[in-house]
């Protein structure tokens, strides 16, 4: 017990004893910014037809399969790939655009499937 009270005071004495020149100046970094890569954009326009396939599988889609993201309307093959869409719409719009595709809005899709 003595010996630890002994360390104690002896580093106490080190690091009181220190002069102001004598201590070392230590920088922060900076500041960082971090920014997320950007997705590849695929032009939508009129020539792109509506989504007829899954986007991560290639299968034909169905009307019961879909997530709403906004004004939009992702449809799937399986439930599977529902949860693959809400993790990412972004991703999964840009999947769709780059197999020539576009997402449908809601309104459009209650049209294409009554």
């Amino acid at each position: 017990m003595r010996t630890n009270i002994y360390i104690f005071f002896f580093v106490l004495t080190l690091f009181t004893s220190c002069s102001e020149s004598q201590k070392a100046e230590v920088e922060l970094p900076k500041k960082v910014e971090v920014k997320a890569p950007e997705l590849p954009s695929f032009p939508v326009s009129s020539n792109l037809q509506k989504q007829k396939t899954c986007p991560f599988k290639g299968t034909p889609i169905k009307k019961e399969f879909f997530v709403d993201h906004g004004d939009k309307r992702i449809f799937t093959c399986c439930k599977e790939c529902i949860i693959k869409v809400q993790n990412s719409p972004q991703v999964t719009e840009t999947l769709i655009n780059a197999r020539g595709e576009r997402v449908m809005t809601k309104q459009e899709a209650e049209f294409a499937f009554p």
